[in-house]
């Protein structure tokens, strides 16, 4: 399945910001990057993955390639941290157990895009269909959002085991935490927020934390809030937060004007990030692979897998409600709560891995062969979530040979005469050669 989506992928066109991503990208990388901390945002974090892997394809690949490469590795992304959130959780966190591990990646990626997938192909709307939608056809989202997110993610857990062993890594949290707080002004609240609250947590509880995670932890905070500061300052977020006329609360009737208009929509959004069809797919497949890798004698800390799962879908809360509250200072999106997807998917896989592993512990009757017939069920499941997904590729790109391939409310594309897509085709027509699409 997964070499079937990524030979499909090549059927990928790209919209929306990608054709001005790729226009920046003739200036090279550190250019590009240069120009938007100058006048596009200083949240160069996102701004350097966008221009690496979604830019710069774009202005010298072929079209079949460049919105495949951020699509496919994005999805390793999602893949190499499901595969490391589910090692942190082994009784044993050896090189051997993490490559071992890594089996799992393509299997964790399909399962991803079947989190996804699955609820448009079973018609839902909302939310659930724009982000499914926006993942596949837009990679300026996969190419920032998705690899932010997920790398910062990644390194908070290697580097939590690894001062673990070695009390000198809690030093890496520093320059760690100020990359989040360049990543964004969700991911940097939402970060910010979780080490307080661990932080007052430990001091409250008297905790047996080891010494350097506490450390680490206070040097994250700092670093984010470093980065945070400085990517607000910076030439570009202030020259976009004034075209938006974005204003801070000045009073206490603001503030909770504000977090009245927010909690509600920011909570609700959260919610419908795991309450879908596709999370019940998730966990089906998160329980049948735990069983199976309790036939492996894989040595899951279930507690741990549980302490996980619940500190991601925090997370995912929290970021939810920080990407709601910076909306009101910025613009609506639905890709804003991307992250809360994707630490929502992140805690439904390591919940239910280590859950399937527990109940493999002890055993029943007809066991084997019920298992093994959901898991089968479940992957053929998967197997139409990939049909809706691939019919979805090449259905765009057929519209998009012959003009513009907007998908409403989802990804824009050049159907606004006067819309800054049409205007940043035209300059990359420039510069390289493209399809005339209708005569843009």
């Amino acid at each position: 399945m997964l070499l079937y989506v990524a030979w499909s992928s090549r059927l990928l066109r790209p919209g929306a910001d990608d054709y001005c991503l790729a226009v920046d990208a003739d200036l090279g990388i550190l250019g590009g990057l240069g120009y938007w901390f100058t006048e596009v945002s200083g949240y160069v974090t996102f701004g350097f993955g966008a221009m690496v892997f979604v830019g710069w394809p774009l202005r010298h690949l072929p079209l079949p390639v460049a919105s495949a490469i951020p699509f496919l590795v994005a999805l390793l992304s999602v893949g190499v941290t499901g595969v490391t959130s589910y090692w942190s959780t082994l009784n044993s966190r050896t090189w051997t157990s993490f490559f071992r591990a890594s089996a799992l990646v393509p299997v964790i990626g399909m399962a991803w895009l079947a989190f996804l997938w699955l609820p448009v192909a079973t018609g839902s709307d909302g939310i659930s269909r724009w982000m499914a939608h926006g993942l596949a056809h837009w990679q300026t989202l996969n190419g920032s959002y998705v690899l932010a997110t997920s790398v910062s993610l990644l390194s908070g857990i290697v580097l939590w085991i690894l001062s673990a062993r070695n009390s000198t890594w809690f030093w890496a949290f520093l320059p760690l935490g100020i990359a989040t707080g360049f990543g964004g002004a969700a991911l940097a609240i939402a970060t910010a927020s979780i080490c307080a609250v661990v932080l007052a947590y430990n001091w409250f509880a008297r905790t047996i934390w080891l010494p350097q995670h506490r450390k680490g932890m206070g040097l994250m905070l700092a670093g984010v809030i470093i980065g945070g500061v400085a990517s607000h300052l910076a030439p570009g977020t202030q020259s976009r937060s004034s075209v938006l006329g974005a204003t801070a609360p000045t009073s206490v009737r603001d503030v909770a004007e504000l977090l009245n208009g927010t909690l509600p929509e920011a909570i609700s959004v959260w919610v419908q990030s795991f309450a879908h069809v596709g999370a019940i797919l998730l966990v089906t497949l998160g329980l049948t692979m735990g069983w199976l890798l309790a036939r492996t004698r894989a040595d899951v800390n279930p507690r741990r897998g549980a302490a996980l799962a619940a500190v991601l879908l925090g997370f995912g809360l929290v970021s939810s409600l920080a990407s709601r509250f910076s909306q009101q200072f910025a613009y609506d999106g639905y890709w804003h709560f991307m992250p809360a997807w994707l630490f929502s998917f992140l805690a439904l896989l390591v919940g239910s891995l280590s859950v399937g592993i527990y109940l493999a512990r002890s055993s029943w009757a007809w066991e084997t062969p019920v298992v093994l017939s959901i898991g089968a069920a479940a992957l053929l499941v998967v197997a139409g979530a990939m049909l809706e997904l691939t019919t979805s590729m090449a259905t765009r790109a057929l519209v998009w040979e012959n003009g513009p391939a907007p998908l409403p409310g989802m990804v824009s594309d050049l159907e606004n005469p006067q819309g800054m897509e049409i205007a940043c085709w035209r300059d990359l027509g420039q510069m390289r050669t493209l399809p005339a699409r209708g005569g843009q």
